[in-house]
């Protein structure tokens, strides 16, 4: 067993809360003697130190016996007594607290917290000395201690107990973070590092670099860090995800996301849904630039967009300073180009339009080293051809998508939240059989959920299971169930149970008016006039309000800075916001708030307040407003066909590509284009112009975001009320998502495909080997498919619930089981069907197999799920990829995830 710290805990008080301080004693000992890793907890009262001695001040004898013994701990406690004056203070509870207080201020020791115990005893039954003491007690919390905030209250000794363990995890995480970063710091001396580099901030360190983002606890370890559930991503290069010629399943090979400077390009985006990990990558992008002596600083877009962005090197250049421990003038102009990393999170909450955001782009390109972005994958989509086919200063750049979790990395996962909560070293069977317990409840939770396999939705889940929550508990298919589950846990954990109520009232409040400040956020100047108004409201005690805003601020729920406060996560942000709303949707001033937010969907802000709202409240007036924009969205669009004039013309691409070569007569490949001399001419008449139709094409991006934002909330809608929905709402509801996803498509060929020819000439002047026209043509053809399978994929996410199955079949069977809606029914049943030969794959087989493109499509959507899916049985999945003519060039790759 490891050496442990003797962590000594000093219990003050006066002696009408003996009682309650005996409890304290004795709930510490029994709790916390052996149970927190390389801590031991050791309790002392003032009754324990002899005090009578002939001739000495007894309360100086006490502090000289406190002074010697190094308490780690203060906790007062203090009810309606304030105690016997000592000769110097009022009472020697009071002189022991300005002892260690004095001391906190010269050296940071000891961890001081005072708790008071809230009495029902009337004031009118009171003699005058209790009266003179009570008032003693009120003065010393409210003009000593409730301006340095370090009180809270309690009631039974329940409360006190859930206080007291809020403090020693507190304490933990406090003393482990000082170790976190001290060993960051000495694992970073060992790199060749300049001595010169600035050292990282440590409340940085702490609340950003090494934190998972998320308030999670396990079991009896006070906090998570990242390193203690870090599983590599697996990523999937965008040029990969063209697939080479023979082989339709290589479509999307992932590999391992490296943080290795010196292997990833020097200006790489990387893409993903919700949660998904891709501000972890920035994490670890950014350990990796601090470990090769290079000084990368980190931009979040929401902070851009909140600063009304004017000048990006004054911007980056302050959050160099509040990232860093900066000396005197020092800033990060004054670093050489090669040792500068920047990082920007979200890049899609920017506040700028397009084209400020190339300029942006560009400008940091040529300004540092390393650029990595981060963005929504949606939002991507939209700028999908914006980059590649209009911008050709786009040049020294990749983009990664993150691909889900497959069962291979969840069981990993799994392992490490096991091993992260294990304070004693344990069998390896045993290990086993819990890491087993676990994946077997994840894999019904997420059985049951259709929301994407990532990291926060099975860490949230495995935080349910560690709390002793049921499986049913953890299967509701909306995103905003997860984070309310979350935000219910941190709620626990940092207020008093009596609190709790109050808390769920005052929060909403506060969200609202933040709102209505135009921000997330509101200056710490206007906080104090909010908490009185909110009293007023209420008719509610102020000293009560103002203990649940401090618990909640000591507890990490709300944040204060410079910049104001602010709830520190946005999903509780978001839930307490739509919590107000829901109960005043029918209000005048809520429903034009709602409106407003409809009409801004392509705005992630906007789309996730609205899901959380449909979550919050399941009024009909929320599903007619999305109905009524379904519609109106791509109106006069078609919806796509896969045997329109549009997919001849792709097929036509892939059936002319083999004309061109002659390869099968063992002759050398017919070059289209003979010479270089011919070939610049060539490229230099089918340069498409950058200023042609610009307009419209950034009209079909601003529509394809808005789209694609609208067919997520119908989906998490349907979700959300399904239970409730009647089935017509519920039809024309999930018909008009699909259709519209089907008009988004055929918008998309439109304004992309609509002359091959040209496509074909710009992919020809952007690819940088030389490639003859046929295999030219054939990537066209297999983008096309890809992106056709890809959003089938995505609508199938956003839609699909096994509640949902018999609307689905309903509106297949409507359409005539058109091609289109048997590929998109597929995709649905391969994210919800358990056994791979329920989803109907003869079905879709049958009315694609003579088309080429939705045969191509059908390889793929089967192909992108396959690997996702949890265990399938071997053979079933063989007989899949022969019934579609897929060839695994190995078999055990195919199937490493799954093997037994």
């Amino acid at each position: 067993m490891e050496d442990r710290k003797v962590v000594k805990v000093f219990l003050s008080a006066p002696s009408d809360v003996k009682d309650d301080v005996a409890h304290a004693k004795e709930f510490i000992n029994n709790n916390f003697k052996t149970h927190w890793k390389g801590f031991e907890f050791e309790v002392v009262e003032f009754r324990d130190i002899p005090s009578h001695i002939a001739g000495c001040r007894p309360q100086e004898i006490i502090n000289s016996y406190l002074k010697n013994l190094d308490i780690d701990i203060y906790l007062g406690l203090m009810c309606t007594s304030f105690g016997s004056p000592t000769g110097k203070f009022g009472s020697g509870t009071q002189e022991e607290f300005e002892l260690f207080f004095e001391n906190f201020k010269d050296t940071g020791t000891p961890h001081i917290s005072f708790l008071f115990k809230t009495s029902d005893k009337s004031l009118q039954n009171s003699n005058d000395d209790e009266i003179a003491s009570w008032i003693e007690v009120r003065n010393f919390r409210k003009n000593r201690l409730s301006n340095i905030g370090l009180f809270q209250n309690y009631e039974t000794f329940g409360d006190l107990e859930k206080q007291i363990r809020a403090i020693i995890n507190d304490f933990v995480k406090e003393k482990e973070d000082d170790a976190r970063y001290s060993t960051f710091n000495h694992d970073l001396a060992r790199h060749d590092c300049n001595d010169n580099q600035p050292k990282l901030a440590d409340k940085f360190f702490v609340e950003w670099l090494d934190s998972p983002g998320q308030a999670l606890t396990n079991g009896i370890k006070a906090n998570i860090t990242l390193s203690d559930i870090y599983v590599t991503p697996k990523l999937v290069a965008e040029e990969t995800m063209q697939p080479p010629k023979e082989e339709v399943e290589q479509l999307a090979k992932p590999t391992d996301f490296s943080d290795d400077l010196q292997k990833i390009s020097h200006f790489s985006i990387f893409v993903g849904g919700e949660g998904i990990g891709k501000t972890t990558i920035l994490k670890k992008l950014f350990n990796s630039a601090l470990a090769q002596g290079k000084i990368p600083v980190l931009l979040n877009c929401d902070d851009v967009a909140s600063s009304k962005f004017h000048d990006i090197a004054n911007f980056i250049n302050k959050k160099f300073k509040e990232q860093y421990v900066v000396e005197g003038s020092q800033n990060f102009a004054q670093i050489p180009k090669n040792n500068k990393v920047i990082l920007i999170d979200n890049f899609d909450e920017i506040g700028l339009n397009n084209k400020g955001k190339a300029r942006l782009v560009n400008d940091l390109r040529l300004q540092y080293d390393y650029v990595f972005i981060t963005m929504d994958s949606e939002f991507y989509g939209g700028q999908f051809d914006f980059s590649s086919f209009q911008h050709s200063d786009f040049k020294d750049f990749k983009v990664f998508e993150i691909q889900e979790f497959d069962w291979n990395q969840i069981q990993q996962i799994t392992v490490n939240w096991v091993r992260a909560g294990q304070e004693f070293e344990v069998s390896e069977a045993h290990e086993q059989n819990q890491v087993e317990t676990y994946v077997s409840l994840l894999r019904d939770i997420i059985g049951f959920n259709y929301v994407p396999k990532c990291p926060l939705v099975i860490l949230i889940s495995l935080l349910g299971i560690s709390g002793g929550e049921e499986a049913y508990e953890m299967r509701h298919p909306s995103l905003a169930r997860y984070y309310e589950f979350l935000l219910a846990k941190h709620l626990f954990s940092a207020l008093p149970n009596k609190w709790i109520e109050l808390a769920y009232e005052l929060f909403p409040y506060l969200a609202h008016q933040f709102y209505l400040n135009g921000s997330d956020r509101a200056e710490r100047t206007s906080i104090n006039t909010l908490l009185n108004q909110f009293c007023e409201n209420g008719d509610l005690p102020l000293n009560h309000i103002e203990g649940v805003y401090s618990s909640a601020v000591s507890g990490g729920i709300i944040s204060e800075s410079t910049e104001g406060c602010k709830f520190r996560h946005n999903y509780a942000f978001y839930y307490f916001l739509t919590k107000y709303w829901a109960d005043h949707l029918l209000d005048n001033e809520i429903d034009q708030l709602v409106a407003e937010l409809s009409d801004n969907l392509h705005l992630k802000r906007s789309a996730s307040i609205l899901v959380f709202l449909a979550y919050q409240n399941r009024h009909e007036c929320i599903i007619r407003l999305l109905q009524r924009q379904l519609s109106e969205t791509l109106g006069e669009e078609a919806e796509f066909d896969f045997t329109s004039e549009q997919a001849t013309k792709l097929t036509n691409l892939i059936e002319e590509a083999p004309k061109l070569l002659l390869s099968d007569t063992g002759k050398e490949k017919q070059a289209v284009i003979k010479s270089e001399e011919e070939s610049d001419k060539k490229l230099n008449q089918l340069e498409p112009k950058k200023d042609v139709n610009e307009d419209e094409h950034e009209e079909f991006i601003l529509n394809f975001i808005i789209t694609i934002r609208r067919i997520e909330v119908s989906g998490q809608l349907l979700k959300c009320h399904a239970v409730s929905m009647d089935a017509d709402t519920k039809y024309q509801l999930f018909e008009n998502s699909i259709n519209l996803g089907l008009r988004l498509l055929n918008g998309l060929f439109s304004n992309i495909f609509s002359d091959p020819d040209l496509l074909v000439s710009t992919l020809h002047y952007h690819l940088k080997d030389e490639v003859d026209e046929g295999e030219i043509k054939r990537r066209v053809f297999m983008l096309a498919s890809n992106i056709l399978a890809a959003h089938m994929n995505l609508w199938s996410r956003y839609l699909g619930a096994s509640m949902l199955e018999i609307t689905a079949e309903k509106v297949a069977l409507f359409n005539n089981n058109s091609i289109a809606h048997q590929l998109v029914k597929l995709a649905i049943n391969l994210t919800t069907k358990q056994k791979l030969q329920d989803i109907g794959l003869s079905d879709a087989l049958r009315v694609s197999h003579n088309n080429r493109v939705a045969f191509t499509v059908l390889k793929m959507l089967v192909w992108r799920r396959l690997v996702m899916r949890p265990k399938d049985d071997r053979a079933t999945r063989q007989s899949v990829c022969d019934l579609l003519g897929i060839r695994v060039q190995s078999r055990k790759k195919l199937i490493k995830a799954q093997a037994d």
